[in-house]
């Protein structure tokens, strides 16, 4: 059972949105927030007072980017941010940082360290955020959350969820796909960056949350398999990936 924990009115006011599963809809990554505003001369409030007329509205579109946050209400961001974190609730963290039209500083570096402690769903939300700094690092963090979740499915106790990061890859690879087709040589660059990181980032978060929003019911309660069985898994993941890529490679090679 998750632990409760109680959030200030702040808080609720910050984090009310809905959330989806690998990066929410596509309604809330377009977003624009709606600010409805009334705007009334004294004329028309006198008008409106003396013959029941409707004030007039006007629609206006305000873009959240975070620069008129508190030092407070970041400190509650970032504390609920993590919290979801120790609950493996990705789902909401994305909702939140998508909620922005774009990531402020503070999270953009919160989401880059959160991304190097492994964990996958904030890694391919940290390489959508890269598009439009660095499209080489957009790739290769793209290459290190699909190989990620790659290890974390195949750690699945049950085989069903083997093939959940293929859910995930269909899910992110529309931001990925415009950089690989206008630059292919990214494709085995990244690889080959993806697999080294992962030989030095063997240390990783609990890949339950992937297992369960795969598979709904496991036999004999086993999750996950044990952690003596990991590092056969992890070799096992990064040579099939170094084979792929070695045949890439020689695939373009030919075509050259």
């Amino acid at each position: 059972m998750k632990n409760v924990k109680s959030i200030s009115l702040s808080a609720l006011l910050l984090f009310g949105a809905g959330t989806s599963f690998v990066g929410c809809s596509d309604k809330t990554e377009e977003k624009l927030v709606e600010e409805v505003k009334t705007t009334q001369s004294e004329e028309v409030k006198q008008q409106g007072s003396k013959n029941n007329v409707e004030p007039k509205k006007v629609t206006t579109y305000v873009k959240k980017t975070g620069e008129d946050e508190t030092k407070e209400q970041k400190d509650i961001i970032l504390e609920q941010l993590d919290w979801y974190i120790d609950e493996q609730e990705y789902e909401k963290v994305v909702s939140v940082l998508r909620s922005y039209d774009s990531v402020p500083q503070y999270l953009f570096q919160w989401l880059k360290q959160r991304s190097i402690e492994g964990h996958v769903m904030l890694q391919f939300e940290y390489a959508k955020n890269l598009v439009a700094i660095d499209q080489l690092e957009t790739a290769k963090w793209f290459s290190i959350g699909y190989i990620g979740a790659k290890i974390d499915s195949n750690l699945c106790a049950s085989k069903d969820a083997h093939t959940a990061y293929q859910t995930m890859k269909k899910g992110i690879f529309k931001y990925a796909a415009p950089i690989l087709e206008q630059h292919p040589e990214y494709t085995t660059i990244a690889t080959d960056y993806a697999i080294k990181w992962h030989e030095e980032h063997f240390d990783r978060p609990n890949p339950e949350w992937i297992c369960l929003r795969a598979v709904k019911h496991f036999t004999n309660d086993l999750i996950v398999y044990k952690e003596d069985h990991w590092p056969a898994v992890h070799k096992m993941v990064l040579d099939q990936m170094r084979n792929v890529n070695k045949s890439q490679k020689e695939k373009m090679a030919k075509q050259k």
